[in-house]
């Protein structure tokens, strides 16, 4: 049987989905074709093995993921109703809580609120006509989504495989103000370090404002699948029995990593997020207090997500706040690699090198490269 896995991520950051399963795919599914293709706001997989569904764990950098289960032309709702009831559904559905969303273009059925009442009622019907014993539901899985796609007569169904978003990786157990969506962070890092092909025991990562210290559990688990909590896909009656998926430590690196953070109340929060991870240390500090001699590996990266002045204030003009922090990564770490997230009207406005953009919290926002050890001006902005 064929397969067809959509992964979603934001418009513009597809590639770094094909990036990771690169990367990954020799470490975790050798010998298992699978092709990969990008369209507007995801990538698709494409495999006849069902072991590849571990996709879903082994990806950090999407979303979500979406499986295609059926494929028909429909004109009219009543055609829907019936197709929709003619489903294997028992193959995927687990709960009798099902939430249905819908997407129309230059279709005869242009109206979603009807598309969606009538795929409702057809899934009550299948369901009435097909008791069975449901499976056991974790919290996050009482909700399935199922989303139907009409693109002119043509309609593509396809059932949600993660259950929660995937960038909800359990790891913390407590964060911080406006925290980067883990696969932001996952993506980011990948930008800046080559996927951690450039740091080695010698060099330190460091997130000058770390809060409750996404970037730094990412790339502890850069090369790890996601594990500590359920996906929806693992539910699936057509899945049963499906081999479970084992880490390749093979591929794990002896990196550094160090916080700083000048909210000394996060404390307590790292303690708990990173209890058995000695690779990871806190600086308690104001970072524009710090120089380079306070951190001990020979190299250092750098990289933050700088405050937007929404959530989290900062106690001058935001402009200034960007320009104090570029002209002391300038000073201070001078032929370091750093790498900056802020908002893309303020990485425009300094002139910095922008290394991918998308919308965090509904706000554009840049990747930005900060590297003082090229052709910078006086505040270490790159001409």
């Amino acid at each position: 049987m064929s397969y067809e896995l959509s992964a979603i991520i934001s418009i513009g950051l597809e590639k770094y989905v094909v990036n990771e399963f690169n990367l990954k795919k020799d470490q975790y599914f050798k010998d298992l074709p699978i092709k990969a293709k990008v369209f507007k706001g995801g990538v698709g997989f494409y495999f006849d093995d069902p072991f590849c569904f571990h996709l879903i764990q082994v990806l950090r950098s999407p979303t979500k993921f979406f499986l295609k289960i059926a494929e028909f032309k429909c004109r009219d709702l009543p055609k829907l109703f019936n197709k929709l009831t003619k489903v294997p559904w028992e193959n995927y559905i687990y709960s009798k809580s099902i939430k249905v969303t819908s997407t129309a273009s230059k279709s005869r059925l242009i109206n979603t609120k009807k598309i969606e009442e009538t795929a409702s009622k057809a899934l009550e019907k299948w369901l009435s006509a097909n008791p069975r014993k449901k499976l056991p539901l974790t919290d996050f899985t009482k909700d399935q989504i199922i989303h139907l796609s009409l693109i002119e007569d043509l309609l593509t169904l396809r059932i949600n495989c993660s259950g929660e978003p995937n960038f909800k990786r359990n790891l913390r157990h407590t964060q911080g103000i406006a925290p980067l969506r883990e696969n932001y962070a996952y993506i980011l890092l990948s930008i800046l370090t080559n996927n951690l092909k450039d740091l080695n025991n010698k060099t330190e990562l460091i997130d000058p404002m770390c809060g409750s210290g996404t970037f730094l559990s990412e790339a502890l688990n850069f090369f790890g699948f996601i594990k500590g909590r359920d996906f929806s896909y693992q539910y699936f009656y057509a899945l049963k029995g499906l081999k479970p998926l084992v880490e390749n430590s093979s591929h794990l690196k002896k990196i550094y990593f160090c916080g700083v953070e000048k909210n000394k109340y996060l404390e307590s929060f790292h303690q708990k997020n990173f209890l058995n991870s000695p690779e990871i240390k806190f600086i308690y500090n104001d970072f524009f207090l710090l120089k380079r001699s306070n951190f001990s590996s020979e190299k250092q990266i750098l990289i933050c997500n700088l405050p937007y002045g929404k959530r989290i204030k900062v106690n001058e003009d935001i402009n200034s706040f960007y320009e104090k922090f570029i002209k002391h990564v300038f000073n201070e770490f001078k032929d370091c690699s750093a790498g900056v997230l802020l908002p893309t009207i303020f990485a425009k406005k300094l002139k910095l090198k922008q290394l991918a953009s998308f919308k965090n919290g509904g706000l554009n926002v840049s990747f930005c490269q900060v590297n003082p050890g090229f052709n910078t001006n006086a505040t270490g902005v790159r001409d």
